[in-house]
This record gives structure tokens, sequence and C-alpha cells, in this order.
């Protein structure tokens, strides 16, 4: 039965300025009243109608379980989406292994050129250009790593007595291989970075404890696929 036929109510043809007949108005309000619970009932008691609102065939219902087992990420989300880190980002810091600190040494040659750079040279003794930022900034490159920004991973060291980082000041972290000194340095300075390329978080050690001696802390290695007996494992975070 047509939602149409079901609601068709015959109105009054009232007129503009007419006077209304209470009778008839409430004639057609009890009519549509009257249509309106028809469409209830009808759809209380037609249980084949309503069956067939929540059937789907077996075809459909193969596919929806192997959507659900589905483990490819079929709707192709990405991490950015999620707003998480790639397995590719989180490698370096969950491989085993120990935590790489590394530092590169520069001397400052020419601390302005004047056309917003400045020169330095590297351990291998070759110049290198940097930028100074509109601030008068000295932007220095890292050549053999990168750190991780905001973590308070890098650090400056200059004549290895001034420190700088983000933290105490001094220091501003532009990108993973970009790090500027605030107050610039003068010719001959020695300018050395030192950051944490990786922090390990894997390595495995055991904490053994010695019959009639004291306990010892140390990483072992294991030999044949068997721990130390005695031993509690846990991991360094």
């Amino acid at each position: 039965m047509g939602i149409q036929k079901l609601l068709r109510v015959t109105y009054n043809d009232f007129k503009n300025l007419d006077i209304i007949d209470p009778e008839e108005f409430d004639q057609n309000n009890q009519d549509l009243v009257g249509k309106i619970d028809e469409l209830v009932e009808q759809a209380q008691y037609d249980e084949q109608a309503l069956l067939n609102l929540f059937t789907i065939t077996a075809e459909d219902a193969q596919n929806l379980l192997e959507h659900k087992s589905n483990k490819n990420n079929p709707h192709e989300v990405t991490a950015e989406q999620l707003g998480v880190y790639t397995k590719t980002e989180l490698d370096p810091y969950l491989a085993g292994g120990d935590t790489v600190i590394k530092e590169e040494i520069f001397t400052i040659v020419s601390s302005d050129n004047g056309n917003q750079t400045f020169t330095y040279s590297n351990s291998d003794s070759e110049n290198v250009i940097g930028t100074l930022t509109a601030e008068g900034y000295q932007v220095f490159t890292l050549e053999d790593g990168t750190y991780a920004l905001d973590s308070n991973h890098i650090e400056i060291l200059i004549g290895d007595t001034l420190r700088r980082s983000k933290k105490s000041g001094g220091l501003i972290e532009i990108d993973d291989t970009h790090v500027a000194l605030t107050v610039p340095e003068g010719n001959g300075a020695e300018i050395t970075i030192k950051y944490f390329e990786r922090i390990g978080l894997m390595g495995e050690h055991a904490i053994t404890h010695e019959e009639g001696g004291a306990d010892t802390i140390s990483g072992l290695v294991q030999v044949g696929g068997t721990q130390p007996t005695k031993s509690i494992w846990f991991k360094f975070i």
C-alpha cells in the first residue's frame, strides 16, 4: 500500500475571509489523524515488509564477513589521517642496539659574508656556506645524520664551554638537519653540535642473582636460545 494512498485526505475548500465551520475543520483534522494511524498500523503488522528491510542475500553476508576479516587496510586509511607514526618512522627507535649519539664539529671562517650568508668549515676542512636569517641567526646543516624535533635531542657547544639548547635558549631547531644559533659567533669559533640520532629501546639486559653474592646488572647474550638461570629479564626504555 503506497504512502500517498494511506495519507489521502479530502479537505474542504476553505476560502480566504470566509467563516470556517469548526466542525468541518475538526473533521479534516480527524481524517488526517486517522490516516496516520493507518500508516503506523501498516508498518507494525506488515511483517514481511519489515523483514525485507533487514534481509540480505547470502552473497552480501559473505562479502561482509570477508570485509570484516580483511586486515590489509581495504579503505586505505593513512597514518597521517589517524595522526599516528608510520612503521618507517618508528623503526629507528624500535630497532635493537645502543643509542646513537653524534657530534659534528665546525669552525666559523667568516661570520658574515655580507649577503645573508656566513662561512664555516667542517671536520674535513671543507668550507660550507651557511645561511643567516633575517634576525642574523647562523644556520648550520648536519652532515652525518638527523635528530627528532621538539625532543631536546640536540645541543651546541661553543669552544667546549658554552652550551646552547632549545630549552635553555640560544638555539633554534629548524628541521631535522638544520639548527641555528640565535647569538652569532665570530671568526675562529669552534662549534660542536651534539645530537641523538636514535634512542635504542630494545636492548636486553638482565639482573642476575649470584648465590651468596651481590646482584649484578649486565647486558647478556643468549647462547643456544636459552636464557641464563636465576635472572630477571627486562628492557631499558
